[in-house]
């Protein structure tokens, strides 16, 4: 606010007023928003990562042809798989 400005008229108070409560609405729904997520334990979080990482998604394919394979020819994979 300039210092030549006051809060003597109705229409800038309410301008002022309203820019507050919505500042402060939104600085508390911030945290409550934050809270609704379910938290992530270790394990869910070591899949996601796995899931993402294109290393890990190259291994798995690699993986997947070769099942394929084996199970094409009828040999049983060492390892019960």
């Amino acid at each position: 606010m300039l210092r030549g400005q006051s809060l003597r008229s109705p229409s800038l108070a309410v301008s002022y007023i309203v820019r507050f409560a919505v500042l402060a609405a939104a600085m508390l729904a911030m945290p409550l928003a934050a809270q609704t997520a379910t938290p992530v334990i270790l394990p869910e979080a070591v899949s996601i990562a796995l899931e993402k990482n294109p290393l890990h998604k190259a291994a798995m394919a690699n993986w997947c042809s070769m099942m394929a394979f084996l199970r094409k020819f009828g040999v049983k994979p060492a390892g019960g798989v």
